[in-house]
């Protein structure tokens, strides 16, 4: 891998895609009663140029007709009662791929006879129930003040991107990073304020830098590094050292002054062996539905700024409760909900950092250089049965192993291989279910290879 590829940055980059992402979106709620699955017609053209009629499906919004995305026509089956023992929700996920638009009419039918079965439902108030469409339109709809421009919503081209419950309270992802930027830049205040310095508990996340950041329609994945405090596994009596991040060099590099006036660059190891690594939070968010905002605890390896993270020693912001809202609740109680969950949010990336789960942490992973593996191929094999990872990386995992300079084959060595492949995917599902393998195996050790 080349390590001028990995940016330690702040999250500017990512704050102006979710900017440009946001300029896009607009929200709405239908009462599921005028909600109905419409035929959107199109053409295309075969190999001898001749035109062909091809369909998709698509959504009434109260803003036109939107082009479902796969993960809105989940949503939408789903809530429906279409994804049952008479209709299966893979079934019309086939026929809407198909874009023949006889396929896309019977999927069309099908979602319409649900919808209608559905439409006089109410809540236990007697509200009727309602659906949240979260649409994306081909071009920025919002003036610069973020506000919606009614002329361009009307004439946008539009795509559901999700159908969700109207109690679902969806955490923007453009919130959440704002939350992380007040966090590290040490100005949030618990009452959702923003404050000019911390007067309160120690906050170590203060100076996080982002490492790594993958974001896609359905989710949103960033780890955050405390640059200032390093562990040096050769060197375990010096426990977490303060050191300081002197940022990039011009030339793709980064690197740190140690306390004694030793400099560390990015890709360095200790002299007489082991590794420098430094405490990792990451955050996970869906705006989509896809599941609740949390913070997980990890590490991040200078020698190959491999990410891994490790569950069980995490503080996690437990807030999928808080993110269903109650009956009838009115726009205060919402509002306030909202500011407990990014007060959540913000505790939880404090806490993160705490030095003793650091270094305790650091110990365990040293651990796993001394668990000899006797089989690599088969040990990344049986890594690929955990949740997210799929048989075609247990080849990637083996082109980026590389034992350690004795020779022998260990655990950590594996363990290094599984987090370095996470390098090679922007898919932020792919790259979080890499990253827990690696956490996995420091929690589990050996258990992991022995998987059914």
């Amino acid at each position: 891998m080349n390590l001028r590829n990995v940016t330690l940055r702040p999250l500017n980059e990512l704050f102006q895609k979710l900017l440009d992402m946001d300029a896009r979106y607009v929200d709405t709620y239908m009462p599921v009663k005028n909600v109905r699955a419409v035929l959107i017609p199109d053409e295309t053209v075969d190999g001898a140029g001749r035109a062909l009629p091809i369909a998709s499906l698509g959504i009434t919004t109260g803003h036109g007709v939107a082009e479902l995305s796969p993960n809105a026509l989940d949503g939408l089956v789903q809530r429906t009662g279409a994804d049952g023992p008479e209709v299966r929700a893979d079934y019309l996920r086939k026929l809407n791929a198909l874009r023949e638009p006889a396929s896309v009419k019977l999927a069309e039918d099908n979602i319409n006879f649900w919808l209608k079965r559905r439409g006089e439902e109410t809540h236990k108030n007697g509200q009727l129930k309602s659906f949240l469409l979260r649409l994306a339109a081909t071009e920025p709809i919002k003036d610069e003040n973020g506000k919606i421009d009614p002329a361009k919503l009307k004439t946008a081209v539009l795509r559901a991107r999700a159908v969700l419950s109207d109690r679902f309270l969806p955490i923007d992802n453009l919130s959440l990073i704002t939350t992380l930027w007040q966090v590290m830049q040490d100005k949030f205040n618990f009452d959702g304020s923003v404050r000019d310095a911390c007067t309160s508990a120690v906050n170590h996340a203060k100076g996080a830098i982002s490492f790594s950041h993958q974001l896609s329609e359905t989710s949103m994945n960033v780890c955050l590094m405390n640059p200032c405090m390093l562990y040096d596994t050769g060197h375990p009596e010096n426990g977490v050292m303060s050191v300081t991040y002197n940022g990039p060099d011009g030339n793709g590099g980064h690197s740190w002054t140690r306390p004694d006036g030793g400099i560390i660059r990015l890709g360095d190891r200790p002299e007489g062996g082991g590794h420098y690594m430094f405490p990792v939070a990451r955050v996970t968010n869906s705006e989509t539905g896809g599941g609740s905002a949390e913070v997980t605890f990890g590490l991040f390896q200078v020698a190959c700024a491999n990410g891994m993270i490790i569950g069980q020693a995490s503080r996690r912001a437990h807030i999928g409760a808080l993110m269903q809202q109650d009956e009838g609740e009115s726009k205060m109680v919402r509002d306030q909900r909202l500011k407990l969950i990014h007060a959540k949010i913000a505790d939880a990336v404090r806490g993160v950092f705490d030095p003793d789960v650091f270094e305790k942490s650091c110990r365990e992973w040293l651990k796993l250089f001394d668990e000899p593996v006797e089989n690599v191929a088969q040990a990344f094999e049986s890594i690929c049965r955990l949740p997210g990872l799929t048989v075609d990386m247990a080849k990637m995992m083996l082109e980026a192993y590389h034992p350690n300079v004795t020779g022998k084959h260990t655990l950590g060595d594996v363990q290094c291989a599984v987090t370095n492949v996470a390098h090679s995917f922007d898919d932020p599902d792919k790259v979080r279910a890499l990253q827990d393998a690696g956490g996995a195996i420091v929690v589990q050790g050996r258990k992991v290879l022995q998987l059914a």
